[in-house]
């Protein structure tokens, strides 16, 4: 988009009717601005075919398709109603995208900010939908708790107005067993820990949204009026809790925090929805101590499931990562299954948002690195923030220094529709 030619640009700036447009249009990017001057604005011309809400369908399009930078596409969408429905999935291309770091809210305002790791760049997007409410992300898409109540919603960050309503949280909450403890370890605003969906609502009405907390999973489908509830086992001791869920080769996966992988299995006629284990737990010596120390995430990566352990060293304000692949084949754990090296993969772990990326297809993202968020309240530790883990040798660099400090949890979104 910034790369069009300057000719077509001033044809197109020297259209513009509206002032209101004009200054839309010097927004998009730097090029644009640089064609977004007076001698190309005539609030004379009334020929309505030249307005720029009525520019052709198929350059809006052309336009659209060249776009390269997630955030001049939202800009893009932003200059008028013709040019969001432009503004597609269609015409915009995942490849190249790098993802985007959700920053957290600030009660006091209506904008949200989001940093740029290609860019090394905080951009301010005005979001009134999800003030006050906690995010979650998957598949580029958010979802919504409102603090202090159950609602919760999925929204697109490209569409604000595209909102699709889900169930409240009440089934979900009744069968939680320790209302208190569920209170502590999630701060006490919000219910869910992670949801992950099947397919992009972009693409398909055909998805499924999974969601847990501490120690229950649910999941919806379009046109359900309810959550359903995955078993209602209790906790194992004191410490058990489901830690991560993801999607796989068209299945759900959950680890809980003693490494045992279990496969979601939502049930056909009368049989009931629950999980069966497939994998059993991890060694207790390859886990290590309490499990307030460490932390398990399940992310598909270049085809295989990898299980990656966390390990917060609290008294050396030190963070370690490993990495497994997860044996599903014989559900055996063993040495051979740790991953010293991702190739050209890069990791994004995030306590509401989780993914990989192929680096050579996202310049920007450092290969053989995970890039890890900070621990929401209940689980930070000193020396607690958002960082890069080198693989190679295990070194830790900061994201960049453009963060502002916070105690909640900073958000990966992955750039997929």
């Amino acid at each position: 988009m910034a790369n069009l030619p300057q000719d077509l640009l001033v044809s197109i700036a020297q259209r513009v009717v509206s002032f209101e447009d004009f200054i839309h249009f010097g927004a998009v990017c730097k090029s644009w601005s640089s064609a977004a001057i007076k001698d190309n604005f005539s609030g004379t011309q009334q020929v309505p075919w030249l307005m720029m809400a009525n520019l052709p369908q198929d350059l809006l399009v052309s336009i659209a398709q060249r776009v390269v930078s997630f955030e001049d596409f939202i800009h893009f969408g932003a200059v008028c109603k013709s040019w969001s429905s432009a503004a597609i999935k269609d015409n915009f291309s995942r490849t190249q995208q790098v993802p985007w770091l959700m920053i957290p809210d600030n009660e006091d305002t209506t904008i949200r900010e989001f940093y740029d790791l290609k860019k090394d760049k905080i951009y301010k997007l005005d979001f009134p939908e999800i003030r006050g409410s906690m995010c979650y992300s998957s598949l580029g898409w958010l979802m919504t708790q409102s603090f202090g109540n159950l609602k919760v919603s999925l929204r697109h960050p490209l569409k604000h107005q595209r909102t699709i309503q889900l169930p409240n949280l009440t089934t979900f909450n009744d069968h939680h067993s320790d209302p208190e403890l569920l209170k502590l370890l999630t701060g006490g605003n919000s219910l869910i820990q992670k949801f992950v969906l099947s397919s992009s609502p972009s693409f398909t009405s055909d998805y499924i949204v999974l969601i847990h907390s501490w120690e229950r999973l649910a999941f919806w489908r379009p046109g359900d009026q309810d959550w359903t509830i995955l078993d209602a086992q209790e906790r194992r001791d004191s410490c058990w809790s489901y830690s991560d869920i993801t999607y796989y080769k068209r299945q759900f996966y959950v680890v809980a925090d003693d490494g045992t992988v279990s496969v979601c299995e939502f049930g056909h006629a009368n049989k009931k929805a629950n999980t069966r284990v497939v994998v059993p737990k991890m060694p207790s010596e390859v886990l290590g101590g309490s499990c307030l120390d460490y932390r398990l995430y399940l992310v598909e990566a270049a085809g295989a499931l990898l299980l990656i352990l966390r390990r917060d060293y609290r008294s050396k304000f030190r963070i370690m990562f490993r990495v497994f692949e997860v044996p599903l084949s014989d559900g055996r754990w063993s040495s051979d299954l740790e991953v010293e090296n991702l190739g050209n993969i890069t990791l994004f772990l995030g306590y509401n948002s989780s993914f990989s990326v192929n680096a050579l297809q996202h310049p920007g993202c450092k290969p053989n690195c995970i890039y890890f968020t900070n621990q929401p309240l209940a689980y930070i530790t000193p020396g607690d923030y958002t960082g890069i883990f080198h693989m190679e040798d295990g070194k830790i660099e900061s994201v960049t220094n453009k963060l502002p400090e916070f105690r909640a949890p900073f958000l990966w979104i992955e750039p997929s529709f």
